[in-house]
Protein backbone atom coordinates (compact mmCIF):
# COMPACT_ATOMS: atom_id res chain seq x y z
CA UNK A 1 0.00 0.00 0.00
CA UNK A 2 2.47 2.28 0.73
CA UNK A 3 4.44 1.88 -2.49
CA UNK A 4 1.06 1.93 -4.17
CA UNK A 5 0.21 5.18 -2.24
CA UNK A 6 3.96 6.63 -2.51
CA UNK A 7 3.64 8.85 -5.58
CA UNK A 8 0.29 10.38 -4.83
CA UNK A 9 1.38 11.29 -1.63
CA UNK A 10 4.46 13.19 -2.35
CA UNK A 11 2.72 15.24 -5.69
CA UNK A 12 0.08 16.26 -2.55
CA UNK A 13 2.81 16.90 -0.32
CA UNK A 14 0.74 14.13 2.42
CA UNK A 15 3.84 12.63 3.43
CA UNK A 16 2.99 12.87 6.87
CA UNK A 17 -0.37 11.25 6.35
CA UNK A 18 1.43 8.29 5.10
CA UNK A 19 3.78 7.86 7.96
CA UNK A 20 1.15 8.34 10.04
CA UNK A 21 -0.88 5.82 8.96
CA UNK A 22 2.21 3.65 8.58
CA UNK A 23 2.80 4.22 12.04
CA UNK A 24 -0.55 3.29 13.24
CA UNK A 25 -1.09 0.30 11.61
CA UNK A 26 2.49 -0.84 12.95
CA UNK A 27 1.64 -0.51 16.04
CA UNK A 28 -1.72 -1.70 15.92
CA UNK A 29 -0.32 -5.16 14.08
CA UNK A 30 2.57 -5.14 17.19
CA UNK A 31 0.67 -4.72 20.17
CA UNK A 32 -1.89 -7.36 18.53
CA UNK A 33 0.41 -9.77 17.88
CA UNK A 34 2.08 -9.59 21.15
CA UNK A 35 -1.21 -9.64 22.46
CA UNK A 36 -1.70 -12.74 20.89
CA UNK A 37 1.62 -14.26 21.63
CA UNK A 38 2.70 -13.48 25.24
CA UNK A 39 -1.27 -13.64 26.08
CA UNK A 40 -1.62 -10.64 27.34
CA UNK A 41 -5.27 -10.16 28.60
CA UNK A 42 -5.49 -6.57 28.70
CA UNK A 43 -4.97 -5.96 25.09
CA UNK A 44 -6.73 -9.11 23.99
CA UNK A 45 -9.81 -8.05 25.82
CA UNK A 46 -9.64 -4.52 24.21
CA UNK A 47 -8.71 -4.98 20.63
CA UNK A 48 -11.89 -3.96 19.37
CA UNK A 49 -11.30 -0.38 21.12
CA UNK A 50 -7.34 -0.29 20.15
CA UNK A 51 -8.59 -1.16 16.34
CA UNK A 52 -11.74 1.49 16.88
CA UNK A 53 -9.31 4.49 18.05
CA UNK A 54 -6.05 3.67 15.83
CA UNK A 55 -8.62 3.83 12.85
CA UNK A 56 -9.82 7.07 14.22
CA UNK A 57 -6.94 8.62 15.02
CA UNK A 58 -5.73 7.96 11.21
CA UNK A 59 -8.99 9.27 9.80
CA UNK A 60 -8.74 12.36 12.08
CA UNK A 61 -4.77 13.00 10.64
CA UNK A 62 -6.25 12.60 6.78
CA UNK A 63 -9.25 14.74 7.38
CA UNK A 64 -7.10 17.65 9.05
CA UNK A 65 -4.78 16.83 6.27
CA UNK A 66 -6.93 16.78 3.32
CA UNK A 67 -9.56 19.31 4.58
CA UNK A 68 -12.12 16.28 4.36
CA UNK A 69 -15.29 16.84 6.58
CA UNK A 70 -15.99 13.18 5.32
CA UNK A 71 -12.96 11.73 6.83
CA UNK A 72 -13.46 14.08 10.15
CA UNK A 73 -16.89 12.07 10.36
CA UNK A 74 -15.80 8.70 9.99
CA UNK A 75 -12.92 9.47 12.49
CA UNK A 76 -16.02 10.91 14.93
CA UNK A 77 -17.74 7.41 14.03
CA UNK A 78 -15.13 5.16 14.54
CA UNK A 79 -14.19 7.36 18.08
CA UNK A 80 -17.98 7.16 19.01
CA UNK A 81 -18.22 3.65 18.67
CA UNK A 82 -15.78 3.48 21.22
CA UNK A 83 -18.17 4.37 23.59
CA UNK A 84 -20.71 2.29 22.47
CA UNK A 85 -18.90 -1.10 22.93
CA UNK A 86 -19.08 -1.64 26.44
CA UNK A 87 -23.30 -1.82 25.55
CA UNK A 88 -22.36 -4.67 22.66
CA UNK A 89 -21.98 -7.50 25.40
CA UNK A 90 -19.84 -10.59 23.92
CA UNK A 91 -20.49 -9.04 20.09
CA UNK A 92 -17.67 -6.49 20.37
CA UNK A 93 -15.58 -7.65 17.22
CA UNK A 94 -19.14 -7.85 15.41
CA UNK A 95 -20.10 -4.23 15.99
CA UNK A 96 -16.07 -3.14 15.32
CA UNK A 97 -16.47 -4.56 12.04
CA UNK A 98 -19.64 -2.97 10.85
CA UNK A 99 -18.48 0.25 11.84
CA UNK A 100 -15.10 -0.26 9.68
CA UNK A 101 -17.14 -2.02 7.05
CA UNK A 102 -19.69 0.91 7.06
CA UNK A 103 -17.44 3.74 7.19
CA UNK A 104 -15.32 2.29 4.39
CA UNK A 105 -18.20 1.37 2.08
CA UNK A 106 -19.67 5.32 2.88
CA UNK A 107 -15.91 6.31 2.00
CA UNK A 108 -15.57 4.35 -1.47
CA UNK A 109 -19.40 4.83 -2.88
CA UNK A 110 -19.31 8.82 -2.06
CA UNK A 111 -17.55 11.18 -3.47
CA UNK A 112 -15.74 13.24 -0.31
CA UNK A 113 -14.48 16.48 -0.64
CA UNK A 114 -10.81 17.53 -0.59
CA UNK A 115 -9.47 20.70 -0.89
CA UNK A 116 -8.10 21.04 -4.35
CA UNK A 117 -5.43 18.77 -6.17
CA UNK A 118 -1.90 20.44 -6.59
CA UNK A 119 -0.55 21.35 -9.90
Amino acid sequence: MVSMTYSWVKIERLNSVLYGWVILMLLGLLLTDLGIFLGWEKVLANLSPLWLGISGLGYLGTGFAVRSRALLAASFFHLSGILILPYTDGWSFLFTGAVMVFSLLVLAELQWDMRHPIN
